[in-house]
């Protein structure tokens, strides 16, 4: 019985966009007492994520008003620095799953200000660490440290040159006209990693090339031999660790890391789609929103964990799969074996490892499953599209 391995690098759809309304929330917008003044906010969220449309869908992110941080900086005089003022109190903003909108208005001191706004920081505070803001002057040099201790989560940084200069200047209170509202543009900073397992068939084409074709499973039965999944882990070498609040790579020492997917988040998908998967393809947008009919009947996709991206599309992060069921032994799979086959880790793109398990008889009313293969493989890299790279390999 035969694997083989393919590993899809596909462009990961989604921004976070913002834009300017009016929504006070209780703030008089006139404010200016005591040397305060009213200044509203809203950030656009509407395409971080996609709407759940069956019970079948895949757990997806969820975003709220907490994940959300925006660090105001103040000129304390006409040409000088901007220097940290605050970072924008949440308790007059309101975040809306429906609109997918952060709204609202918070009373700062009147000025010059320039603002940078983020997602992802606050929430998860455990795994990375940002800069000690209190008299910090705005500048190019703010890092996000990530201590790959376990699976990193999603972050959106503004979109921009890349540079504080590019930064909107916006001055409040200093005139008797209305304050602008304070707008801005947030893009998905990450790159993610997702595992797949699909049963298929190998030939060899024309042109001598290998093509497989997928084949669902027999009703009742799928990949993992209906067994549950007690184990998935992913055994990083070469994980970038430091980035500027602007997405630059700023790693000098890449780290190691186990990381154990959380399997109770509903991360496991079984597909039941009767004769093909649409995941990879290069019309398919949901990749925040997978569905069960998204997949080949029997097949599998595991939602991955997010990383910190390389600059371009150099390959330098290498990967192992360990996965193990409830009830019997693991699996080890070396995914990069070598320089060649280590995954090019992208900014706002998820990297697809999939797994064809090779079925030589079809006729077979015990199918292959992943746990009933060894672990030997060769692999070979091709360009399939631009943005996207395919890696296939064969267990023997």
């Amino acid at each position: 019985m035969k694997t083989s391995f393919t590993i899809v690098f596909m462009l990961f759809v989604g921004l976070l966009m913002t834009g300017c309304q009016n929504d006070n929330l209780g703030l008089d917008e006139d404010t200016r007492t005591e040397g305060k003044t009213s200044v509203k906010f809203e950030l656009d969220a509407s395409t971080i994520g996609y709407d759940v449309v069956t019970k079948a869908t895949q757990f997806s992110p969820t975003y709220t008003k907490e994940g959300f941080s925006i660090y105001a900086f103040r000129q304390v005089a006409e040409g000088t620095d901007y220097v940290f003022e605050k970072t924008v109190s949440l308790a007059n903003l309101s975040y809306s799953a429906t609109s997918k909108k952060l709204t609202g208005s918070d009373l700062l001191t009147i000025g010059v200000y320039k603002f940078l706004p983020v997602y992802g920081l606050a929430n998860q505070s455990d795994l990375l660490t940002i800069p000690t803001w209190n008299g910090s002057v705005l500048g190019d040099n703010y890092t996000i440290g990530y201590n790959a201790g376990s699976g990193l989560s999603e972050i959106f940084l503004p979109v921009t040159t890349g540079n504080t200069d590019a930064l909107t200047s916006y001055e409040m209170g200093l005139t008797s006209t209305t304050n602008p509202t304070v707008q801005a543009k947030l893009q998905r900073a990450v790159s993610r990693v997702d595992i797949m397992f699909i049963k298929a068939m190998k030939s060899t084409g024309e042109e001598g090339e290998t093509i497989y074709t997928e084949t669902p499973y027999p009703d009742g039965k799928d990949v993992f031999g209906k067994k549950m999944i007690k184990t998935v882990q992913l055994r990083y070498k070469g994980l970038n660790n430091l980035m500027s609040f602007f997405g630059n790579n700023l790693t000098t020492t890449p780290s190691d890391a186990n990381i154990n997917l959380d399997l109770s988040k509903n991360i496991i998908l079984i597909g039941e789609h009767p004769t093909e998967t649409t995941i990879g393809k290069n019309t398919y947008l949901n990749y925040d929103n997978i569905s069960s009919n998204d997949l080949i009947y029997g097949g599998a996709h595991i939602l991955g964990n997010f990383l910190l991206p390389n600059n371009n599309t150099d390959k330098t992060t290498s990967l192992e799969l360990y996965i193990e069921p409830e009830d019997g032994l693991g699996r080890t799979i070396n995914i990069s074996y070598d320089d060649e086959h280590k995954l090019p880790v992208e900014r706002n793109k998820v990297t697809i490892v999939k797994v064809y398990v090779l079925d030589e008889d079809p006729d077979n009313p015990e199918p292959p499953i992943v746990f009933t293969t060894k672990v030997n493989f060769e692999v070979e890299i091709e360009s399939v599209w631009d943005g996207s790279n395919e890696v296939t390999g064969e267990i023997n």
